[in-house]
């Protein structure tokens, strides 16, 4: 994870739920002038090589790691695994869902915090 006083950049892979593997690199980016909102850039299996990203509210993503939440078309929630997420994005016309690391997602919002703190939602 890099840190530095004003941003917060996460490695974050997300795994294809589906039959098909399909792994995205992707990664969280928070700043300090928006502190409300992450960052989700991931790359695309489209053959274009290009990337796609998604503004998402930081307290959905914290909700996201206790319950089901979500932020117009992405949610996130936790698995039956207790250290893994399920995330859904809108890929085209169709939303997908992808495994995530749970315990990435914490750190990476523990690091945001340290920045800007964050109230928990009940």
């Amino acid at each position: 994870m890099t840190s530095a006083t004003d941003f917060v950049h996460q490695p974050f892979t997300l795994w294809g739920t589906g039959d098909q593997i399909e792994v995205h690199a992707a990664f969280l980016a928070y700043g300090k002038d928006c502190p409300n909102t992450v960052e989700v850039v991931f790359t695309r299996h489209d053959g274009s090589d290009s990337c796609s990203s998604y503004l998402v509210a930081r307290a959905v993503l914290a909700a996201g790691l206790v319950r089901p939440a979500s932020d117009g078309t992405f949610t996130v929630g936790p698995h039956a695994r207790p250290d893994w997420l399920i995330v859904t994005l809108p890929m085209g016309e169709q939303a997908r869902g992808y495994y995530a690391d749970a315990v990435v997602l914490r750190a990476f919002l523990d690091a945001t915090a340290q920045l800007v703190p964050m109230e928990v939602a009940a």
